[in-house]
């Protein structure tokens, strides 16, 4: 490629088939090559648009129920793991579990009064899902944030007030 036509042409090219990628399309990519330079060659479609269409409408059925069904089974794994995860820790000592079902545990008892849901705390957090994972961290960002405590999910409004 020496042109910056050819260039463009290819990264766009390439984002398509990225795009494609991502969403695990089974396609035969000759074909799709084959129908872009028709396309641009100005060749008529040999698919007439009213079956065009009910073939695409019939492919998103079938995507979306694949789709769906894929869904299902990663919901009912995440739940069992989730359930076995709060088993695991309403077992330990260490752990405290409110009527909600909400769980905590105390690394560093604090002093001072409890904040109410209507008063603005400040605060550093970290966000981990079960494996351990941080999806969110004040203390990666470097800087504490404030916000009124009714102001967040109601677990975290729950766990607040017990500070």
């Amino acid at each position: 490629m020496n042109t910056e036509k050819e260039k463009i042409s290819y990264i766009i090219a390439r984002q398509i088939f990225d795009n494609l990628a991502e969403q695990k399309l089974d396609l035969d990519f000759k074909v799709l090559t084959q129908s872009i330079l028709d396309a641009a060659e100005g060749k008529e479609n040999p698919i007439d648009p009213a079956e065009a269409q009910a073939i695409m409408m019939a492919f998103s059925q079938k995507r979306q129920e694949e789709m769906q069904a894929e869904a299902s089974v990663i919901s009912e794994k995440n739940q069992k793991e989730g359930a076995d995860f709060l088993a695991q820790n309403a077992e330990q000592d260490d752990f405290n579990v409110t009527e909600s079902g909400l769980q905590y545990r105390i690394v560093t008892e604090g002093t001072g009064d409890k904040p109410a849901a209507t008063q603005t705390v400040e605060v550093h957090y970290e966000g981990t899902l079960i494996n351990g994972e941080v999806f969110d961290s004040s203390y990666q960002r470097g800087q504490t944030i404030e916000f009124p405590v009714n102001g967040v999910i109601q677990g975290w409004q729950e766990a607040l007030q017990l500070m």
